[in-house]
């Protein structure tokens, strides 16, 4: 039996990233005619039966999985006549949770951490600054356009407490702004010299802006 996997991960709620799963029944090369079930983590959720080339395809909604790893147990069960015995192979697929806005907007931000500085920089190619960074980063992960100065920005979304700050609120202070990393951290565009990086909130007294 021969157990084929389109993927290692997949991610919920996003159904395009199911795993597909090839299983071809086999005896010196020659299609073999019977059932195959698949199990994930000891749970059978479907059983076909093989096509004329003893073949069987599989894509489990992702409700069938847990989140974190999950075994896959392909059981292959020849029919009666092929004289075979069952087969078991066995795989392994990692499920991970679906990102809220705020998450994906600081995964961007970490790729651009050790980018310049660069006064009225908005983009890799020009280095950033610190609006210009922040404006840059919503617009890639989520595709929100923010203004281009830091006060502007600060003025949308709603203002929530430093207790209630989640990963990718904007942190606010005069004349500065930078992205909400979590565990009292910021990823900001500093200053020249020092450029993007993710560093312990500095500032006294922030103000934090959910977008």
């Amino acid at each position: 039996m021969y157990v084929s996997k389109s993927r290692h991960t997949a991610t919920k709620g996003k159904w395009h990233t199911r795993p597909k799963y090839t299983v071809k029944l086999r005896k010196w090369g020659e299609p073999v005619q019977g059932r195959v079930r698949l199990f994930i983590s000891g749970d059978k959720v479907a059983v076909k039966k093989t096509n004329k080339y003893g073949v069987v395809r599989f894509r489990p909604g992702l409700g069938k999985y847990d989140l974190g790893k999950n075994r896959i147990r392909v059981v292959g069960v020849p029919a009666r006549a092929e004289g075979l015995k069952k087969s078991t192979k066995y795989r392994k697929v990692h499920v991970k949770p679906k990102l809220t806005r705020g998450q994906k907007v600081v995964r961007v931000a970490h790729n651009y951490i050790g980018h310049r500085y660069s006064w009225g920089g908005t983009s890799p190619a020009t280095g950033f600054d610190c609006s210009g960074f922040t404006s840059y980063v919503y617009k890639k992960a989520i595709g929100k356009t923010l203004p281009r100065s830091s006060s502007a920005q600060a003025s949308l979304g709603t203002r929530v407490s430093r207790s209630n700050a989640r990963q990718g609120d904007l942190v606010y202070s005069p004349g500065h702004i930078g992205i909400y990393a979590g565990n009292g951290r910021i990823i900001e565009s500093a200053r020249p010299g020092v450029g993007v990086v993710k560093r312990q909130i500095w500032q006294s007294s922030p103000r934090f802006i959910r977008i």
